[in-house]
């Protein structure tokens, strides 16, 4: 008996289907592994001085350019003048000495050495100091030690046309002292190219609020 065309049919799909379940199954292909990263280019040597720290590095201190208003005071001068009665002096008399100005510590100060004769009116009186310009407080500083043990400290907001207002202590014998001591250049102009003299007048301030002039003299090349 001839089998029919459906039952062939369904005899081979039964053979194929156990040939196909019969073999290995497929494997997937193993992934592409990505390249290997590119070589990091060599570290720089170490500087010896990081930029950094070179940008932190102070600047250069250099002097105040309001110092140039000392000049005036550099070389040597001639003085004359008189001290009047005052808890500095007995009576009143004339008085004679120098002065002299040099720069110091490379231009930041200005040194300055005073001497006043001595008579027999007067004790005499040598003095040494230093002045200059406080760039943080922005004003003119000064101190001072003579050779009667006294010193003095004060400070000054410079040049008001051709004057020159120091404020401060004077301590002695005496006690400590408030001064006023009030510089005058000649001529008045600071555009003129030298000072021909200048006149300090010393004032000084009493327990009642009085100031008294100590002494004033004019000091000439």
């Amino acid at each position: 008996m001839t089998k029919s065309a459906p039952t062939l049919l369904a005899i081979a799909l039964f053979v194929v289907a156990h040939v196909a379940a019969a073999q290995p199954a497929a494997v997937p292909p193993a992934p592409i592994p990505p390249p290997p990263p590119a070589s990091a280019p060599p570290l720089p040597p170490p500087s010896a001085t990081p930029p950094a720290a070179a940008d932190a590095r102070p600047p250069v201190p250099k002097p105040a350019p309001e110092l140039e208003a000392f000049k005036v005071f550099l070389g040597r001068w001639r003085c004359t003048g008189k001290m009047f009665a005052s808890p500095l002096a007995i009576t009143e008399h004339v008085v004679t000495g120098t002065a002299e100005g040099k720069p110091e510590a490379d231009g930041f100060w200005q040194t300055f050495a005073y001497e006043e004769k001595k008579t027999k009116d007067h004790p005499g009186l040598k003095l040494k100091g230093f002045w200059g310009f406080d760039q943080g407080v922005k004003r003119f500083v000064r101190t001072a030690v003579g050779n009667h043990g006294e010193w003095d400290t004060g400070s000054s907001m410079g040049w008001e046309g051709n004057k020159l207002v120091w404020i401060g202590e004077l301590s002695s014998q005496f006690g400590r002292i408030p001064y006023r001591h009030t510089f005058t250049r000649q001529p008045d102009d600071a555009d003129k190219p030298a000072v021909r003299e200048w006149t300090h007048a010393l004032e000084l301030r009493m327990p009642d609020g009085r100031w008294v002039p100590a002494q004033e003299l004019t000091c000439k090349r």
